[in-house]
C-alpha cells in the first residue's frame, strides 16, 4: 500500500491526505493480520511511507528549510529512487518502508516524544499553505 510519511503525522493544510494514509496503514496492518491468522505466512504486504517526491504533486509545498530537518530526512525525493526502494521493498518483504532512511528514525519513536517536542517539529517541518499541485493538461 502507498500511504506517506503524513500517514505516520498530520500536517497542516493536509488533513483530508493525511486521514487517508493513516487509513492506508490501518488497512494493511489488518490485512497482514488477517492472511497470518489463516495461516497463509508466504504473502507479504508493505506499508510505503515517502516523504515528498518530485512528481508535480506537491508543487507548491516548501520542504523544511530549516538544517535539522534536513539532517532528518525533510527533503523532496526523486521518483526513481522512490520507485527503486518500492520494488526491493516488495522483493525483500518489507512491511513498513519510509523514506528517506533518516526520516524512519525519526518516526521510528514519534509516538514517545512529548507533544511540544512533536509541535515544534511539525512547525519547523514543511509547508504545505501554497501547494498547487500539478498544473492541469489542457485537452486539446
Amino acid at each position: 500500500t502507498i500511504s506517506s510519511s503524513a500517514g505516520r503525522i498530520g500536517v497542516s493544510h493536509l488533513t483530508d491526505y493525511c486521514a487517508t494514509k493513516y487509513a492506508c496503514r490501518g488497512l494493511t496492518e489488518s490485512i497482514y493480520s488477517e492472511v497470518n491468522d489463516l495461516g497463509y505466512k508466504h504473502i507479504g504486504v508493505s506499508t510505503i511511507m515517502p516523504y515528498l517526491i518530485n512528481t508535480g504533486m506537491f508543487d507548491g509545498a516548501v520542504a523544511s528549510q530549516t538544517l535539522i530537518m534536513r539532517l532528518c530526512g525533510c527533503y523532496f525525493l526523486d521518483q526513481d529512487y522512490v520507485t527503486n526502494q518500492i520494488v526491493k521493498a516488495i522483493q525483500y518483504n518489507t512491511r513498513n518502508l519510509v523514506l528517506p532512511p533518516e526520516l524512519a528514525f525519526i518516526t521510528s519513536f514519534e509516538h514517545s516524544l512529548p507533544d511540544g517536542i512533536k509541535d515544534y517539529l511539525l512547525s519547523i517541518g514543511p509547508k504545505m499553505h501554497k501547494i498547487v499541485g500539478r498544473a492541469k493538461q489542457s485537452n486539446k
